[in-house]
């Protein structure tokens, strides 16, 4: 299991070093924003998510608690690998996600 994680990370740190900073931001019909900040360290080949300046979370079921921006985080990384290889925990080690408090 240890080679399909390692396996996994280093494809994920392959579509990492083809990666630029960059800067999003998608308005939502109920005026929220996702909000997100991509860094990317090819030193350490390694990718920062931050969500700062996303909207609070809101009064209704219109939100995504942390385990569903991790997972929606997980799909991107995992559909930009172009291997054959399983989902798994290797693809999140060199991946941070910072998550402001208020939209969690």
């Amino acid at each position: 299991m240890q080679h399909v994680q390692d396996n996994a990370e280093e494809s994920v740190r392959r579509v990492i070093n083809a990666l630029k900073d960059g800067d999003f931001v998608l308005p939502l019909d109920n005026g929220a924003q996702i909000q997100v900040s991509v860094r990317v360290d090819l030193r350490r080949r390694s990718a920062r998510l931050d969500f700062s300046g996303t909207s609070a979370q809101l009064p209704n079921n219109f939100n995504a608690p942390s385990a569903i921006t991790t997972a929606a985080v997980l799909y991107v990384f995992r559909t930009l690998v172009n291997d054959d290889i399983p989902l798994n925990a290797g693809c999140m080690k060199p991946l941070q996600i910072h998550l402001p408090e208020a939209a969690c």
